[in-house]
């Protein structure tokens, strides 16, 4: 038998949530309600007679320039174009970031209970992953620095920082990234993957894009899927200096954007109605969940994101299956090293009712 990298048995497939299909199929329920993979419940902004125009041209290959969406989005962040790049999900952009910086033995440092698209890169590319502990439920930073600078083991090449966090939802303060930032050595290149950026209120969160002049070796990632309900279509991009964006260039698949997907983010980004819809439901919602949950006596974690992290203690796989049997779809975190934990995406006010409701039974 011919065998694989050696480095590849580090590597778990991820394997995603039951979908609705499967769900409505394997239960036989009619009425199903996905809260699990924090995509935005009110769906997509962008209708089908808007992208008519574009499918007329699927013939062909994408715009490898991406100019008409990477000239808007440059103008919305107040970036230039060389400071972007665009790929088949935020989960890419962390993939090429990988394969353009990291070496075999390189060590990669992130968090215990976070994404895990973070630890595959570092499995993939053979380097050293080492994960430290939240400290309540966040992102240790000061721990991190500690850690990149114990010369003992050899120089961190990489660090990985989900802003809010997923699966918790917290986030790093702008004093916290300032300090870090200032504490490490300029060669160590930090990903600041803030997937659920849009979704913070909180005024001390970090300008991420605004510290990328005072610090080039800081990378940060963004999405489409979430506040833009673009999931399907599968699109992110990453923000850095232009050196660093060059670099990503060599390692990016010509064509890697499909045109749907350039057209429905160029769309999205103009639906300000829609914007505002999705953010006053998430805050509003949010606390209104949160007040439910609290009320049965469950630790909810204070969340910047449009996901709750709710502890439920050693029932968290019976209440999951419980909710799933009602028709409801919500995330065991077993696979974030957080088996007592569930995942929870707020809904839109009728779903999240249907969801307190159905709680409140699975509790009793």
């Amino acid at each position: 038998m011919i065998q694989p990298r050696e480095t590849l048995k580090n590597i778990v497939p991820y394997k995603p949530g039951k979908s609705i299909q499967q769900v409505q199929s394997e239960l036989g329920l009619s009425r199903v309600i996905k809260l699990a993979s924090n995509e935005n419940p009110w769906g997509s902004p962008v209708s089908v007679d808007e992208m008519a125009d574009i499918i007329s041209t699927v013939a062909m290959y994408p715009d490898i320039g991406s100019g008409a969406l990477l000239g808007k989005l440059a103008h919305r962040l107040g970036v230039s174009e060389s400071h972007l790049m665009l790929g088949n999900g935020s989960d890419e952009i962390l993939t090429m970031i990988g394969l353009a910086y990291l070496n075999p033995g390189d060590r990669v440092l992130t968090a215990k209970e976070t994404f895990s698209e973070y630890g595959f890169v570092a499995h993939l590319m053979n380097a050293q992953l080492e994960e430290i502990a939240l400290k309540d439920y966040t992102f240790d930073l000061d721990a991190m620095a500690v850690a990149i600078n114990a010369s003992s083991t050899g120089p961190v090449k990489m660090v990985f920082i989900a802003n809010p966090n997923n699966p918790t939802g917290t986030i790093v303060k702008s004093s916290e990234v300032r300090r870090f930032m200032t504490a490490i050595p300029a060669d160590v290149l930090v990903v600041m993957d803030e997937a659920y950026a849009e979704f913070v209120e909180d005024p001390d969160y970090p300008n991420s894009i605004a510290l990328l002049t005072e610090y080039p070796n800081l990378i940060v990632t963004r999405t489409f899927s979430k506040l833009y309900g673009l999931a399907g279509f599968r699109i992110g991009y990453a923000i850095a200096s232009p050196e660093i964006i060059e670099i990503l260039y060599k390692v990016r698949q010509p064509f890697n954007i499909n045109s749907l997907a350039l057209a429905a983010a160029t769309v999205a980004l103009d639906k300000t109605e829609f914007v505002s819809l999705t953010l006053a439901n998430n805050w509003s919602e949010r606390d209104r969940l949160m007040t439910a949950l609290v009320s049965h006596g469950l630790t909810v974690i204070p969340t910047h994101a449009n996901f709750v992290c709710v502890l439920f203690g050693e029932a968290a796989p019976l209440i999951v299956r419980k909710l799933l049997e009602r028709g409801i779809i919500v995330r065991h975190l077993a696979s974030f090293v957080m088996p007592e934990h569930v995942r929870i995406t707020i809904g839109t006010p009728e779903q999240n009712t249907l969801l307190i409701a159905a709680l409140a039974d699975s509790l009793t």
